[in-house]
């Protein structure tokens, strides 16, 4: 009898194997990007940098169970799984790599489905990262976690009602904080590039959307990587081009001078006069270190 390791040894130890290293991501067009269709589950790859493609943890049983029966009552009553698409890149392997929906994607295999839904989004990669700081003079940067910092509950303290239109409110349930705006701006006008970091693989037009939507124009988005989580290589990358590094969390500014070789931490206040309190912290910075006024 078949058990579930066997599948997970057969279908993603093996898919692994295959793949890693051997193909490389491909941009999607608009319309590819807007649509959302169906496609033969065989052209689905694990990503071997996901917590799922490692054996010391692979997946949750559970939840596959749960997908695969919930599966078969979509085929029961729709003729068809109505399950919410897999998130994928476009591949060079003539295929899409999994980003998010690694289980439905077993619960899939298990079932011996023929298609599934995806949805494609284009991931930030280590090219994209270099050509944007190609076309930068600057030689300092500020970089901010989007899910953990600039997005905020409605009503908290770090930040305000939801400004949006209800139609947009769907799209966008979380405001950015408040003054958010004005800080990236006016670091902007120091001379720091601005880099916005996201764990979530959104499509960069939903972010660049939001952005604009809360009238910050000056910021490049990196999507599918939290600022921890991103590679040696591309951190090395930020420190060769880079003199000073401002990192900024909830409650603190963590500023790095990588020619100097050190850094200095800075406590801010996370509520309403956070944005203010960062512009302060690393402006004085300037001031003192390099005799940049305010």
């Amino acid at each position: 009898m078949k058990t579930n390791k066997d599948l997970y040894d057969r279908e993603v130890i093996k898919d692994v194997r295959n793949y890693d290293g051997l193909s490389h991501g491909v941009k999607a067009s608009w319309v590819e990007r807007r649509l959302v269709q169906r496609v033969p589950l065989d052209r689905l790859h694990v990503n071997p940098e996901d917590e799922f493609a490692d054996p010391a943890i692979g997946p949750n049983y559970e939840i596959v169970g749960r997908y695969r029966d919930q599966m078969v009552q979509d085929m029961k009553r729709y003729g068809r799984v109505m399950i919410e698409p897999i998130v994928v890149e476009k591949i060079s392997a003539r295929g899409y790599k999994i980003l998010n929906g690694h289980h439905r994607w077993m619960a899939a295999r298990m079932l011996q489905l023929r298609t599934v839904p995806i949805r494609i989004v284009n991931e930030t990669h280590e090219e994209d990262i270099r050509n944007r700081m190609a076309r930068s003079e600057n030689t300092m940067c500020v970089s901010f976690d989007l899910d953990e910092v600039l997005l905020c509950d409605p009503d908290s303290e770090s930040g305000s009602v939801n400004p949006l239109p209800e139609r947009l409110r769907q799209y966008y349930p979380k405001p950015i904080r408040f003054n958010t705006y004005a800080l990236i701006n006016r670091l902007s006008e120091k001379g720091f590039d601005m880099w916005v970091y996201t764990g979530e693989h959104y499509p960069v037009q939903y972010v660049r959307g939001l952005m604009w939507l809360y009238l910050i124009r000056r910021c490049n988005i990196i999507t599918g990587k939290a600022e921890e989580t991103v590679g040696a290589r591309v951190k090395s990358r930020f420190r060769k081009k880079y003199e000073l590094i401002a990192h900024v969390d909830n409650d603190y500014v963590l500023i790095t001078n990588t020619r100097a070789k050190e850094y200095e931490t800075f406590d801010v206040s996370s509520g309403s006069d956070w944005a203010s309190n960062v512009y302060k912290v690393i402006s004085h910075y300037l001031k003192k270190k390099q005799g940049i006024s305010e």
